[in-house]
């Protein structure tokens, strides 16, 4: 495979992202979204390829606790370099409690090669609404604008304290920040129910930075992972990213689409589960292709288009900066709106991961209300999804964490 040369550049930190094994993947945060202000600063860019050795995603496996990831590992026989988790996301007292780690700093600490992807919200759901109900889109405003003007930097600082505390810093953790902010089912996002963009990208990106800068202060050059939802407007998507210097390029992806629970949006009426009740093999795998490519790479909803991978893939293009999955998984709902036994899903993930060299990935291993299946050990009848998964991402031995840097 023709290996993609990522880009260092000349910045002014004079630090060095140590996640440990790919060298010169991230620049000096250059490429400012619109909405912003730019930087006036001129990087001089160097092209640096990733080793030869590294040809697949690191192993990720979401789960409550280090010890349900290392089940997970044991049934699937593979190694988990990476496990993730959310760090709570409705108050400050539960994102800075040491206790929600659940035992991943000993998991970490007690192997080579560990790290812990905890995602946690810019803003914490009780700053935009104490209220059992979902904000008002001046509330989400309201709140975005005061974490842009500093009103939670000491929160972040003792978040960061904490993390240190209990061992974490850059060479072990990577941190995803306000996980699908796109989506509007979350407090802290920046979008409403309806999928408007409510919250100007400016103040986005500008807590974002602030915050980032505040938990380097603290853990050191640790990085973090941008992670919208598929299917909202490209362009408010694309705005809110705070630049290659602060973030790798991340979406989460699920088997979910209207084809699969309706005919009347499948490709010539297809009744998907009827297909897969009679065997229809043929049938069954127009719906899957179908939902592939405009759901996932095409990222549409209905008749609109919406992000995608085909645009994460435009942005690593654009930014020069890596990609990862930090969150993907099997669907098997019951309105039918999942793919459920799907192995064409996992190949397909497993050959856009490698076909843009995604650095990691997480499988969302934990089978919740929103019909997310569990692998290991299975919460539904999915053995073709388990052999495809062992087949591509089991087959992936330890490599080393690619390393990000900074000059």
């Amino acid at each position: 495979m023709q290996r993609r040369s990522f880009l260092t550049a000349a910045g002014a930190a004079g630090v060095s992202l140590g996640l440990a094994g790919c060298e010169g993947l991230v620049g000096d945060g250059a490429d400012t979204p619109t909405s912003t202000t730019a930087s006036t600063d001129t990087p001089t860019d160097t092209p640096v390829d990733l080793p030869s050795e590294w040809a697949s995603p690191n192993m990720g496996m979401w789960g409550w606790t280090a010890r349900s990831v290392a089940y997970a590992a044991d049934q699937l026989g593979v190694e988990v370099q990476l496990a993730a988790i959310g760090q709570g996301g409705q108050t400050w007292d539960r994102i800075t409690n040491w206790r929600r780690f659940r035992g991943f700093d000993e998991w970490v600490r007690n192997g080579e090669n560990r790290w812990y992807l905890p995602h946690a919200p810019l803003v914490v759901g009780a700053e935009v609404t104490a209220e059992d109900r979902e904000p008002t889109d001046r509330e989400r405003r309201e709140a975005w604008r005061r974490a842009a003007d500093g009103a939670f930097d000491d929160k972040w600082r003792r978040f960061a304290e904490t993390f240190a505390d209990r061992g974490f810093d850059h060479t072990n953790c990577i941190l995803r920040l306000s996980n699908e902010f796109t989506g509007g089912f979350h407090k802290h996002g920046t979008f409403n129910t309806d999928g408007e963009m409510v919250v100007p990208p400016a103040d986005f990106v500008e807590t974002y930075r602030r915050t980032v800068e505040i938990i380097r202060s603290e853990m050191g050059p640790v990085h973090t992972v941008w992670a919208p939802t598929l299917g909202r407007d490209v362009a408010d998507t694309k705005a809110n990213y705070p630049g290659r210097d602060y973030a790798v390029l991340g979406v989460d992806v699920y088997d979910d689409g209207l084809a699969y629970g309706s005919p009347k949006f499948a490709p010539d009426g297809i009744d998907y589960h009827r297909a897969l009740a009679r065997g229809n093999t043929r049938n069954v795998r127009r719906v899957r292709e179908f939902v592939w490519n405009r759901r996932v790479l095409a990222g549409r909803r209905q008749d609109s288009p919406g992000f995608g991978l085909n645009d994460l893939a435009e942005m690593q293009s654009e930014h020069d900066a890596p990609v990862c999955i930090p969150e993907w998984g099997l669907r098997w709902r019951e309105s039918g709106y999942g793919g459920q036994d799907n192995p064409y899903f996992v190949r397909k993930m497993w050959e856009w991961m490698n076909d843009h060299e995604a650095v990691f990935h997480s499988y969302f291993n934990h089978a919740d209300s929103a019909g997310s299946v569990q692998i290991a050990p299975p919460s539904h009848d999915i053995p073709k999804a388990r052999r495809a998964f062992k087949s591509t991402f089991g087959s992936v031995g330890a490599h080393p964490m690619p390393r990000m840097r900074r000059r």
